[in-house]
Parts: C-alpha cells; structure tokens; sequence
C-alpha cells in the first residue's frame, strides 16, 4: 500500500524569544541528549571508534560531549533549541531554579568588568579631545588587551586579539593610503580652482590698468607674469590629476577602510564567536580577503548599491555564553563604536559646517546681485551721459566699475567651484543627521546588554546603519564635481 505524502508541520516556534537563562540551558541539554543517545548505542554493543563501522559497531562520537568537535555539537544544540522554543510556543512555562550558575557575573567578574568600563570611559574622553589615539581608539585595542590582561575575561580578550591581529595592521595601511590621497586630492583641487582663478583676475586687471594707470606703469607687466605663472600652475594640476591619475583611487582605499571598520564590530554579532571560535577566526580571516581586494571599479559599483532596509539579523546562539565577556564585549562596542563614532560626526558637521560660511551667507547670491547693480549703473551711466566723451571714451570711474562687474562673478566661481569640490554644506547636514540617529543605537545598547539575543540583534543593527551611511558617503563624494 503506498505511503500517503508526507508533509512536516512542526510547532511554529519562530515568534519566540530565550532570555539568557534559558539560553544557557541549552546547552546543558544538548549534552543529555548527546548522552542519551551514547547510552542507548553502547547498550547495543557499540564502542568507540577511529571510523564508524556498523559492522563492528564502532562510532567515532561515543565520546564525551566536551570532546565532540563543533560540527558535532551543533546538531545536539538545535534539538534542545528547538525542544525549549516548542514548548514555549504551546502556551508553557519555563521556571528557572532561583540560583542557576553561570547567569550572572561573580564577584570578581562584576569588579573586572567595572575596571574595564571604567578604562573605556577614560581612553574614551581622551581620544574625543582630541588626545592620545583621537585617530584610531575604535580600531585599535593595544590598551585594551593590557587591560585584559589581569581579568578573568578570557573569551573576551581572545576576541579583541584576534581582531587586532587580522584587522587592524589591514585597517592602519588602508586608512593611511585614504588619507595620503585625500591630502593630493585636496592641493590638486587647490591648485588647479584658485591659480585658474587668479589667472583670469589678473587678465581683467590688465586691461583694466591699461586705461587707468599712466603708460609707463609696470602693473601690466607685473599682472601678465603672474598670470602666466597661474595658468602653468592650472594647467599642470588639472593635466596631473586627469591625465596621470594623482588623486585616483582615495575612495577605494576609504571605503576599504570603512568596510574593514564595519567588519571589526560586525563580527562580535556573529553566533560562531561564542559556540565555534574556530569557525569565528575562519570566518573573520575570509572576509578580511574580501576587503582587501576591492579595486576602485568594484568600490564605486559598491556604492552605487540600493541600500538595504533591514539587517540579517543573527540567531541566537545554541551555547552557553559567559555573561560577564558579553557584558565585557557590548561595553566595549558601546562605548568604542557606538559613542565614539557619534562624537566624530558631531564634530564632522562642526567642521563642515565651519566651510559652509560661504553657502550660509549667500554670498554668492550677494556677489551675483552687486555685479547686476553695478552694470545697471554703467549702463545708466552710459546712456545719459556725462558729457559727449562718454560714447567715444570711458571714463576712469567706469572702466573700474566694468572691470569689479567682470571680477566678482570670477571670484563667486572660485568659492563655488571649491566647494563644490568638497560638498561641506552637503555633508554637514548628513553627519549631524547621523550623530542624533546613533543616540537611540546608544540607549538600546545599555538597556540589553545582559540579553544574549538582544545584544547581537543591536550589533546587527547598528553596523547596517553604519554600512548605509558609508555607501550614502560615498555617493555623496562621487556626486562632487572633481571626483574622478
């Protein structure tokens, strides 16, 4: 008789959520179920063995649970995960004994962790006044690790360890190449806006001393070597940034910095960290490739990505995790990540918002409008007339004024042209809005920081935020009319 179709429906148990005292039973019932099911075989004659061998009844997991190697132990973990979520998810509840071990900090725990608070808060205020390590405090944590050094937080300095060691050497040659580039992208804008500009102010000047000045004046001579120097200078920038490529490629390396950035405190959500350490470095190891080598073509593509609405957010982890290194780690993306990246962009739109004086002010708008007053005053000038000469022969007083008519819009498209180099005004309004968005990453954060679950759910949250905000950055940055 054939079998009617088999369709599994197991117990809809998505909706549920473990808090951490539950979470670590899970693993505790993920080794009775490892041994119930070694009693059972060894009752049927199986013994250890190198290999499986049904024939001999050989197995190579009649072993203890903590000798099971990961793969192993993942399988019993989500069959206690599982059995826990189902039986909350028909209405039951689960009581946990008045004293389970393990669910909290000890003592000498609670008092490492209020030293390591403590020293983040400090290396903190420093780096924010611009102090000792202002330039790398959240990638680098040398300090930390010495900090550590004393603690019983062993998993947590064995994080910061690995991150330091395959992050942050990639990240300081990264960020050092942005940086050097940024700098040449800064003078070559420089020199090929403002010596461009002064070329063309000192033409108008010539013409302008010619009628003005006596014949034997040297101004001319003087405004027509300067403006030959100004050109050369232009002409050589504009050649060497174009043609030779010398600010090419800065973006590439700042967003290979930023993604490493990410990267570092992304990695404290991922569940492998806490149930699969190797599994974590291996993983860690892979991506770091990745970013490495992201050329400029796969960079700008990168950045022209539609931006994601919502973040994978992780599962939680089917192991025991020491409460006092998850409260040593998210005190330490806090504080390091979250807090100090809002300090920098509090003082980013400071900064832009210091270069935006020429925006703010309409000062172009104003240059635009005393130009049109001053032609409306030559051609009313001219047309009534001062007396017959004034057709035939300008007067000093408007020759000047044709000329300050011909000078201000130059000098209006010297500022324009150099900011819009940069995108200040732009940016200025994008950082601030991204410093009063970190506020509420940062409350959540301190509000679970003893919830396995919860923790890695803002981590999530918070470097999808940080991911979208750089690719917005660079968009911004592409946008800028002397991007190349």
């Amino acid at each position: 008789m054939p079998h009617k179709p088999y369709n599994p429906n197991p117990i809809n148990s998505s909706s549920v959520t473990l808090d951490t005292q539950l979470t670590d039973l899970t693993e505790r019932l993920a080794e009775n179920t490892h041994d119930l099911w070694a009693l059972e075989r060894m009752e049927q004659g199986w013994k250890f063995g190198e290999e499986r061998d049904d024939a001999l009844k050989l197995h190579p997991c009649l072993i203890s649970y903590e000798e099971l190697p990961e793969a192993e132990k993942v399988f019993d973990r989500k069959t206690a995960l599982g059995t826990l979520k189902a039986i909350m998810a028909l209405g039951y509840q689960i009581q946990a004994p008045l004293v389970v071990s393990g669910d909290a900090p000890d003592a000498q725990s609670g008092i490492a962790l209020d030293g390591w608070k403590s020293h983040l808060e400090s290396a903190s205020t420093l780096a924010k006044n611009k102090g000792k390590r202002a330039g790398t405090f959240d990638m680098d944590d040398a300090a930390e690790l010495t900090q550590l050094e004393s603690t019983n937080l062993k998993h947590a300095k064995a994080v910061l360890q690995e991150l330091q060691t395959q992050i942050f050497p990639v990240w300081e040659k990264e960020d050092a190449a942005a940086l050097c580039l940024q700098r040449r992208h800064h003078w070559i804008a420089s020199l090929a806006i403002w010596p461009g500009v002064i070329a063309i102010l000192c033409a108008i000047l010539q013409l302008t001393a010619r009628f003005v000045l006596p014949k034997e004046s040297s101004l001319p001579s003087i405004l027509a070597n300067v403006e030959l120097g100004a050109v050369v200078v232009a002409a050589l920038a504009v050649i060497g940034g174009l043609g030779f490529h010398l600010h090419h490629g800065w973006l590439a390396h700042r967003q290979r910095a930023e993604r490493l950035r990410i990267l570092k405190f992304q990695a404290l959500s991922w569940p492998e960290l806490w149930c699969d350490f190797d599994a974590w470095k291996r993983k860690l190891a892979v991506e770091v490739t990745k970013l490495r080598e992201v050329t400029t073509k796969a960079a700008h593509h990168w950045a022209k990505e539609k931006d994601s609405v919502r973040p994978e957010l992780p599962e939680a982890p089917a192991c025991v995790v020491p409460p006092a290194d998850l409260q040593a780690l998210s005190l330490h993306y806090r504080i390091k990540r979250l807090d100090f990246q809002r300090n920098y962009f509090d003082h980013q739109a400071t900064k832009a918002h210091r270069s935006s004086w020429f925006v703010d002010g309409k000062f172009g708008l104003w240059i635009f409008g005393l130009s049109v007053v001053i032609v409306l005053w030559h051609g009313f000038h001219h047309l009534t007339g001062v007396g017959a000469h004034v057709a035939v022969q300008p007067d000093k007083v408007e020759i000047l004024a044709i000329s300050l008519a011909a000078v201000l819009p130059v000098i209006g498209f010297g500022f324009r042209a150099w900011f819009a180099a940069f995108e200040a005004p732009r940016s200025r309004n994008l950082y601030r809005a991204k410093a009063l968005a970190l506020d509420d990453y940062i409350n959540r954060s301190a509000t679970h920081e003893n919830d396995v679950e919860q923790t890695l759910h803002h981590i999530a949250h918070g470097e999808h935020f940080f991911t979208n905000e750089h690719r917005e950055w660079c968009r911004l940055q592409m946008e800028a009319e002397w991007f190349v």
